[in-house]
């Protein structure tokens, strides 16, 4: 059973996402900031978009996942701990942040994380 959209693997780094697009094949790279955020849902519009995969990384994708979602789309949160077992089952021993967003988007294909929530911090507002 085939489902109909594309899965998209998002690494973070404090300045820069790269994201990968499992079905295409496609990766790119944009800034991790409001204007980055922009372009990458851009690229992404007009296009059915399944679930997009994103390993947290000490807040850096909280800007991120959160434009995302206010976009309409499906974010998910990918467990580090199992993304890195996941990537040593498939041999994959190298490691920069192109191939780790390959492998995100494959794992989120594959093992199909839940989708995120906003968490609510102690003042009641949300945190992303």
């Amino acid at each position: 059973m085939t489902e109909d959209g594309l899965v998209v693997g998002i690494d973070v780094a404090k300045g820069w996402l790269d994201v990968a697009i499992l079905e295409t094949g496609e990766s790119f790279r944009v800034d991790n900031d409001a204007q980055g955020w922009a372009r990458l849902i851009k690229r992404l519009s007009g296009r059915t978009v399944r679930a997009i995969g994103i390993e947290p990384s000490g807040g850096y994708e909280r800007g991120a996942k959160k434009a995302l979602r206010k976009a309409g789309l499906s974010v998910r949160n990918v467990n580090p701990h199992k993304l890195r077992h996941y990537a040593r089952a498939l041999g994959r021993r190298a490691k920069n942040d192109r191939i780790d967003a390959c492998v995100i988007a494959r794992f989120t294909a594959e093992m199909r994380p839940g989708p995120c929530n906003a968490i609510r911090s102690p003042n009641n507002s949300p945190r992303w």
